[in-house]
């Protein structure tokens, strides 16, 4: 018997018409020679042979009787007979889709057999994490998954999705019902995803039944059977392990038994069991490892060390994971930002007591962003935290690198497409290219290069700070700098003789990337007034290192400086021009229409109608419910976190809630001021509601914000304070939206006044302004 050596994809044999070869033996003719005509492929199942998409060949073992011959319909397809071997040899595939040749295989004694040679395209894949079904903060999770969803899978197609725990906010019922909805929709998933890979994270567990609701709330992803807490496949030959948390803690730092509780006995001798198996099935390649914790000692969020004694970390499985350098573990729950370069991790000695000889990389959140606490002023959730999701796709490329690109699923943008995450083979440390200063002080038998963020953050030359001083405090405006990778946060100095009197530090919001302001501004009071002092800001990337300060001196006001000029008044005492007003600041009437808000250019479009003011003389408006004023600021900043309001109001239905302010533009949250049940506040932050109104009378009511951070005042008394700030609710962007909310919280009120000030007016302003009266 003759024996050939095969190299293609598919092989079926038919008595009387060329047809696939399956792996098994044929009687191919009755020949002159003893003995029937055989062929023999054991390796083929079903017809078919699949090769990756890089440069390579594959051998197959046939045996035969007959001399054959073969033949490729592809250009990219080459086949050949040589010394007992058929060798098939394929080009790169980068077409992005898998590609199909046919190899006809000839014999003098045979009619023609069919091979199918099926080249693959490169592994491709997403991560997200924690997308929190049933979580409002922003935009809200009905808009923010389905926009992720279809933003990732708009790429091309994915060989699986992963998504690292926090699949739901409580772990409820109907959470999960909503999650399916999602991940199956058809218009969500704009291209083909062979693979949905879940698991539990800690928010899963808060709800009692909360493995029971997990298993059997995604059955629809398992053929209707219970879905597994943890996994292991081979996808394209790579292993990908999937591993649940059982616990409700963010660490492990204080209490050991946090992480046994998240990833007790059973769950690490099934990693250490599908670990043994990824080896087996792939020695040479990389292994992907899904949860949602991240291993102490690793990325952004796991150094209590570097972040305040804080972490959203765990080392139970440290000691697992350190024998395995090929390890590239994607973990969330922190909502630490894509952006940071310190979300990739890896090890610099593979005896550390760190236990941190492997990939860990930090996979961000499709909810909300959060940095590690004590960094800014602001706290651990900055402005605009709740407008950012991001995730990201992972490509074998054809040196088997492995290549992470990282996206901002909000704004469809890659971030820092110019300094892509590549792992270089081999996997087996020896490459690492993303070690770092953090393990400085750990052996290095590699002589690994420590990344330190150099060099450090610098102003563009000319950049310059502009000062707005008021009677005790300053408002410094400064711009952005730049930096190798991100600039992560800046120092805010105030000095009086060259001593320190104030100092903060500011986010640079680097998170919102097309969004992300060109200027920032930081204000600050408790100065004396009429003194000359000095400012400073220095901007520090996420490695702490510094860029030369820029500089200014100012002079704070006199005490007994006037009521600043407003940005915009209006009376709307000109019935003829309802909207003229004095200021650079503008107003346009606003309606709620189709689900969305329209603006008017004039107020009769918006349904709003002159009335009679306070007093004889003295005009006013009057705002039914589903219309509202939108003001455009003009101003160059794009963000405000200290601004005034002075509204003169009146209504006759003080019941429920009666919208007074909306900073977000869009309309489509709720407000951030209220009138309810006859007081006037919101519910956040400490400032609750206080003060009495009664039906029918006319008020004065200014909102002075100072670093998001507001005072409200009722007829020139304060009546309220908030103990903390909130950007979310209280930063203003280029406008602002009066006395109309996304829900309809509204009555009819009438608006004899508005003003609008770029700075927060102190308590001496207000007493001036004084109570509701006719100008």
């Amino acid at each position: 018997m003759k024996k050939h050596i095969l190299l293609l994809i598919g092989l079926m044999l038919a008595p009387y018409f060329p047809t696939h070869l399956q792996a098994q033996t044929y009687v191919v003719s009755s020949l002159a020679t003893p003995g029937a005509a055989t062929f023999k492929a054991d390796e083929i199942k079903n017809g078919v042979i699949t090769l990756p998409f890089t440069m390579t060949s594959k051998k197959i073992d046939i045996e035969t009787n007959q001399y054959v011959s073969v033949k490729s319909s592809a250009m990219w397809c080459r086949a050949s007979f040589k010394d007992d071997q058929l060798t098939v040899a394929v080009t790169p595939n980068t077409t992005g889709e898998v590609r199909n040749a046919t190899l006809t295989i000839t014999s003098k004694d045979f009619r023609p057999l069919l091979l199918t040679v099926r080249q693959e395209t490169p592994l491709t894949f997403a991560v997200i994490s924690d997308v929190h079904v049933g979580n409002t903060s922003g935009a809200g999770y009905k808009v923010k998954i389905p926009q992720a969803l279809k933003n990732l899978t708009g790429y091309g197609n994915l060989d699986a999705l992963a998504v690292c725990g926090d699949l739901t906010d409580g772990g409820k019922t109907g959470q999960y019902e909503e999650f399916i909805k999602f991940f199956g929709s058809e218009e969500n998933i704009q291209n083909p995803v062979e693979n949905f890979l879940f698991m539990m994270g800690n928010h899963d567990n808060y709800d009692s039944n909360g493995k029971n609701n997990y298993t059997n709330g995604l059955a629809a992803f398992n053929e209707g059977k219970e879905y597994p807490f943890h996994q292991y496949r081979l996808i394209k030959g790579y292993p990908f392990i999937t591993l649940s948390d059982f616990g409700t803690a963010n660490n492990d730092l204080n209490n050991a038994d946090n992480g046994t509780t998240a990833y007790p006995t059973s769950t690490q001798n099934e990693l250490k069991k599908m670990l043994a198996q990824a080896v087996k099935d792939a020695p040479e390649k990389p292994i992907f490892i899904f949860t949602h914790v991240a291993p102490r000692w690793t990325c952004y969020s796991a150094w209590s060390e570097y972040e305040n004694g804080e972490g959203w970390c765990m080392k139970v499985l440290n000691p697992i994971l350190k024998d395995y350098p090929q390890a590239i573990v994607f973990a969330g729950h922190s909502h630490y930002p894509l952006g940071d370069p310190r979300s990739i991790h890896q090890g610099t000695n593979p005896d550390s007591k760190r236990q941190n000889f492997y990939t860990v990389i930090n996979t961000a959140s499709t909810t909300y962003s959060e940095i590690h606490p004590g960094a800014v002023e602001e706290g651990i959730h900055p402005t605009g935290n709740a407008y950012v999701t991001e995730g990201m796709i992972i490509t074998e490329q054809t040196n088997g690198n492995i290549e992470i690109r990282r996206y901002d699923t909000y704004r469809n943008v890659e971030i820092d497409p110019e300094h892509r995450w590549v792992l270089k083979a081999p996997f087996d440390g020896s490459m690492f290219e993303y070690a770092d200063i953090r393990d400085k002080d750990d052996e290095n038998p590699y002589s690994l290069t420590l990344r330190d963020g150099l060099p450090a953050p610098e102003f563009e030359d000319g950049a310059a700070l502009s000062i707005k001083p008021t009677e005790s405090g300053v408002r410094v405006i400064f711009p952005q700098a730049t930096d190798n990778e991100c600039v992560f946060r800046y120092k805010v100095r105030v000095l009086k003789d060259n001593k320190e009197v104030k100092s903060t530090f500011v986010f640079s919001q680097f998170y919102l990337t097309t969004d992300m302001p060109e200027e920032l501004s930081y204000t600050t009071d408790g100065l004396e007034s009429n003194t000359e002092y000095q400012v400073e800001v220095i901007a520090y990337d996420s490695w702490n290192n510094q860029s030369t300060p820029l500089t200014a001196t100012f002079s704070t006001l006199n005490e007994n400086r006037p009521v600043p000029e407003p940005i915009g008044a209006w009376t709307f005492d000109d019935a003829s021009n309802l909207l003229n007003g004095t200021g650079s600041a503008t107003l346009k009437g606003a309606i709620m229409k189709n689900g969305g808000m329209s603006i008017e250019n004039n107020l009769s479009s918006a349904n709003i109608t002159a009335v009679a003011g306070q007093q004889d003389g003295n005009g006013a408006i009057s705002i039914p419910v589903g219309s509202g004023l939108m003001m455009t600021s003009n101003l160059k900043e794009k963000t405000l976190s200290d601004y005034t309001f002075m509204f003169d109001i009146r209504s006759t239905n003080l019941n429920g809630y009666t919208a007074l302010y909306q900073s977000d533009i869009t309309n489509k949250q709720d407000g951030s001021l209220y009138i309810k049940n006859g007081q006037l506040g919101l519910a956040s932050n400490g400032l609750n509601y206080n003060g009495n109104l009664t039906s029918g009378e006319w008020y004065r009511v200014v909102f002075a914000v100072r670093n998001n951070k507001p005072t409200l005042y009722l007829d020139g008394q304060q009546i309220g304070q908030a103990t903390s700030a909130n950007a979310t609710k209280w930063q203003m962007s280029t406008g602002a939206i009066f006395f109309m909310d996304e829900d309809g919280e509204e009555h009819i009120i009438e608006v004899s006044e508005v003003r609008f000030w770029d700075e927060a007016l102190n308590s001496k302003h207000v007493s001036q302004l004084g109570k509701a009266k006719a100008e």
